[in-house]
């Protein structure tokens, strides 16, 4: 009796599937409480003590700030204006603009959307 499926040959060897890790999305749930419990360890070890640097420090990445075309500087101009300084206290829900330090900012890239001009109300 011979069954369904060939046969190899006596002494071949058998060809070895590895898989990649798994990410993202395609976790197992067993793999993502692992990932989450050592996550929140780390943060447990690098929690700042009294006086020190806390964890929330570092950078922001802000995009899409609205600031109209006739109070902005110029392209070329990679400051921080006060109509942007404007924008990120807004962004930010900072009541007063003029208390944020410009030097607390940088202008990363500028972009500009010629197409369509923003209704300003006067």
């Amino acid at each position: 009796a011979s069954s369904a499926f060939p046969r190899r040959p006596c002494g071949a060897l058998a060809a070895v599937v590895r898989c990649a890790r798994r990410t993202g999305k395609r976790r197992y749930p067993s793999e993502k409480k692992r990932l989450d419990r050592r996550h929140k360890e780390q943060l447990r070890q690098t929690a700042p003590e009294e006086g020190g640097v806390a964890r929330e420090a570092g950078f922001w990445r802000l995009s899409k700030l609205a600031v109209p075309a006739s109070d902005d500087p110029g392209k070329d101009f990679l400051g921080v204006s006060p109509p942007l300084l404007q924008a990120i206290a807004k962004a930010l829900k900072f009541p007063v603009a003029s208390m944020l330090p410009e030097e607390a900012f940088s202008v990363i890239r500028k972009s500009f959307d010629a197409r369509k001009v923003l209704n300003e109300l006067i």
